[in-house]
């Protein structure tokens, strides 16, 4: 599975992990790529620049997998839903390989469900494709985020060969 991410304004975030590594019983982490942009307030070009129609389109991307067509993962993985379980965290679970199993194991039961719930009797609704496209539009545009800041990534030459 793959983690979407949104962050601050001005602020872009690629996960490059595949899943959370864990610390202690309260504490995951993944590795991601962030690249921020600091307000220049006496920027009278910024409505105009480039970092906006990144902060732009970084939004539209991440719309499209989290709020979808009111059918996007906010619709269901949150408190309001009745259907949505949580995820399974047990005491332990940083030294515990089988807790760890069972926490993904929810993960993906509950994203079961969710696509189960969320598709109509005509097949239509949510798919995990709509997200990996969102985080492939946000693979590209932290990358292009980060080459205006003077980086290099390597995935740029990954988007340019395989899209």
């Amino acid at each position: 599975g793959r983690m979407i991410v949104r962050g601050q304004s001005k602020n872009f975030v690629f996960p490059i992990s595949k899943q959370p590594m864990f610390l202690d019983n309260k504490t995951a982490y993944m590795w991601a790529y962030a690249v921020e942009y600091d307000k220049a307030y006496d920027d009278v070009l910024a409505a105009h620049s480039v970092k906006t129609k990144l902060e732009d389109l970084h939004k539209a991307a991440l719309d499209t997998c989290i709020r979808g067509d009111n059918d996007g993962l906010e619709s269901f993985f949150s408190s309001q839903e009745a259907k949505f379980e949580g995820f399974f965290v047990m005491d332990g679970i940083a030294n515990d390989q089988t807790k760890q199993i069972k926490f993904l194991e929810s993960i993906n039961e509950n994203f079961a469900n969710y696509y189960k719930l969320r598709t109509t009797a005509d097949g239509k609704g949510p798919t995990g494709e709509r997200c990996d496209r969102a985080l492939d539009a946000v693979g590209v545009i932290v990358s292009a985020a980060g080459l205006l800041n003077g980086y290099w990534l390597p995935e740029v030459l990954d988007q340019l060969a395989t899209k």
